[in-house]
């Protein structure tokens, strides 16, 4: 009797909206596990915001700047389990700030040491509370602000010069908003990327298309509907409608807000998020050294991201810089058109690099409204069970960890393991 249970359990249909990582993750353990899943994708490509292009003939890329840290295991562990870890291949980092309109490195004790607008008491203040802020729980800290700890163990000149830009450009008005678990779970992650003093990414031998790949092929590519957009779903006792089939189960990897629009009435709770417009600009020659340059000037942009000199073995024909652009869903320049909004990066562009219209060979805009929770003080992560047959998953549900790759993949495999436990 027990076994036929089981078995008839494992036989509940689930609808997954998102094929994001996150669901795509969910639906592959749980297809592992015998269930029937049904992916449902509004965009025509599977992805999310992992999601590609084809800059060039045969080649894939990133719409939205990814990398994968050493420390990210459940990432690793699913290329592991994929069997394509082979194509996950470890890259030297190179980091750098951009201050007062110069270049400087951020990569070894002495970069920092070098740092000309911090003074030797500002920069042991900071090397200290870089070791020690990780080891502090979020139960202590959750009723802090970022600003609050960050002046508190960095000072205040720390603060001005690099924490408050960086938080500025990732958060805009809600700078001051932010928890304090936010920034320290970020120097935990963060703790476990270098070897021998130097930051060492892992990014997949052409594009993380491969990953998209291999999970849709374990899915089935029946079992996934992209281009669809789900406008209604009818909620009955035992399960729900969607385009006139019932599913047992639902689950939702999207952001809370456009459930909610689908669903219709619903106890999940709203969290607020950011969008984000990222240019993708194509480039005769580098702009930069670095992969990876923290914009402390003020402008739009908070970050540099020059993909080519972090991935050396792609010929991409041209050197590709990403610009990290969070902003309000409200904000005027959502409304812009690409090529207005090209004229407008690249005008800010010219402020470093005067010359920059030479040498641009092209570029793509890519936008997305729902790109980073606003994770403020005081926040809870939200469940992930509404009721026994409504499974809820998000970015915020990464917290106290910020939203990425690894942290999409383990709240996929959390939600996939409940509802296995669950109905077994």
């Amino acid at each position: 009797m027990t076994r036929k249970l089981a078995l008839t359990k494992r036989n509940k249909s689930i609808a997954i909206i998102g094929g994001g990582i996150c669901g795509l993750s969910s639906a592959y353990y749980l297809t592992k596990a015998g269930f029937k899943v049904s992916v449902f994708e509004k965009n025509k490509s599977l992805g999310g915001l992992l999601s590609t292009f084809s800059p060039c003939k045969k080649i894939k890329l990133e719409k939205f700047y990814h990398h994968i840290f050493l420390s990210d295991k459940e990432a690793i562990n699913l290329f592991k389990e994929l069997e394509i870890e082979s194509n996950l291949i470890p890259r030297q980092s190179k980091v750098g700030f951009l201050k007062d309109g110069k270049f400087y490195d951020f990569n070894k004790s002495i970069d920092f040491l070098s740092l000309p607008f911090l003074n030797l008491g500002s920069k042991i203040r900071f090397a200290f509370a870089g070791i020690s802020l990780k080891f502090l729980p979020e139960i202590l800290i959750r009723n802090l602000t970022a600003k609050k700890i960050l002046i508190y163990a960095m000072g205040k000149k720390n603060y001005r010069v690099i924490w408050e830009p960086l938080l500025k450009g990732k958060f805009g008005r809600f700078k001051s908003d932010i928890s304090a678990a936010w920034i320290v779970y970020r120097f935990k992650k963060r703790s476990g990327t270098r070897k021998n003093g130097r930051e060492i990414l892992l990014y997949p031998t052409a594009s993380f298309q491969i990953l998209i790949d291999a999970l849709g092929k374990k899915i089935g590519k029946k079992n996934i509907f992209t281009g669809f957009p789900i406008k209604k779903i009818e909620e009955k006792d035992d399960g729900y409608i969607i385009n006139n089939k019932k599913y047992d189960i639902l689950i939702s990897t999207v952001a809370e807000t456009d459930f909610k629009e689908i669903f219709g009435k619903s106890n999940i709770k709203d969290i607020e998020y950011l969008g984000a417009i990222c240019p993708v600009f194509f480039f005769k020659k580098p702009l930069t050294k670095y992969y990876w340059t923290n914009v402390l000037d003020g402008l739009p942009f908070s970050g540099i991201i020059e993909h080519t000199n972090l991935i050396k073995n792609v010929n991409y024909k041209s050197s590709i810089v990403y610009l990290s652009h969070y902003l309000q869903k409200s904000d005027p320049l959502f409304k812009m058109n690409d090529n207005d909004l090209e004229s407008y990066y690249l005008s800010h562009l010219k402020k470093i690099f005067p010359k920059i219209n030479k040498n641009l060979k092209g570029f793509k805009i890519y936008r997305v409204s729902n790109a980073q929770p606003i994770i403020k003080k005081g926040f809870k992560k939200p469940p992930i069970t509404v009721n026994n047959k409504l499974y809820v998953t998000s970015m915020a549900h990464t917290y106290p960890f910020d939203r990425g790759i690894n942290y999409a993949v383990r709240e996929g495999k959390n939600i996939a393991t409940k509802i296995i436990k669950a109905h077994s």
